[in-house]
């Protein structure tokens, strides 16, 4: 069950000595246009992003950060993530249990009204809540849910998720001008420079 072995990795990785300062969990099929690293102020222990499309879940666990300093209440925000997705049905140890469990986490499914970045509490883990055009944008679908090229150039973080993946070289190189390669010789078989 992949969103079960998702979870369980993540408290591996929580309980491991690897966490020394902060962290962004992000899945691999996302583009860095600004550091994450400059939201880490201190004030809070585990931030994610947020949508208010009804559509969809309101968090994707896409991104994810991590501030150890209070390393106890990471592990345990990540110990109730799994054992959330645990609790549920084969389906959601499959898909979507990831997303459901952060939405049980911060006690909120409909966010429909959010705006901006908020703070909220989940027991001690202080928890910051960021629009995801803001650090976790996506390409905008037509109405056939066909992806929409276009550069955006307010988010921190693109994700290419699902259908939007065939863009990410051409993003990559179109708008952020990194030079792809064919190269044999390295992994993937694509060498990039900026």
């Amino acid at each position: 069950h992949l969103m079960r072995a998702e979870t369980q990795t993540w408290r591996a990785y929580m309980a491991s000595d690897l966490v020394r300062g902060p962290t962004a969990l992000m899945d691999i099929d996302i583009l860095v246009q600004r550091s994450p690293f400059a939201l880490f102020d201190g004030s809070f222990d585990f931030g994610l992003t947020y949508t208010t499309e009804t559509n969809v879940h309101a968090f994707n666990a896409g991104v994810m950060l991590i501030d150890p300093r209070r390393i106890e209440i990471v592990r345990d925000v990540f110990e109730r993530l799994d054992q959330s997705v645990q609790r549920y049905g084969a389906e959601h140890q499959e898909w979507y249990g990831d997303q459901m469990a952060l939405e049980e986490l911060v006690g909120a499914r409909d966010v429909t009204d959010w705006r901006g970045t908020l703070d909220r509490a989940a027991g001690d883990a202080r928890l910051r809540l960021f629009p995801t055009h803001e650090w976790n944008a996506s390409f905008a679908l037509d109405d056939a849910d066909k992806p929409i090229f276009a550069p955006l150039p307010d988010s921190g973080l693109v994700h290419f998720k699902g259908a939007r993946k065939g863009l990410m070289l051409r993003y990559a190189t179109e708008i952020l001008g990194i030079v792809a390669t064919e190269d044999a010789t390295v992994p993937g078989g694509w060498r990039f420079t900026a």
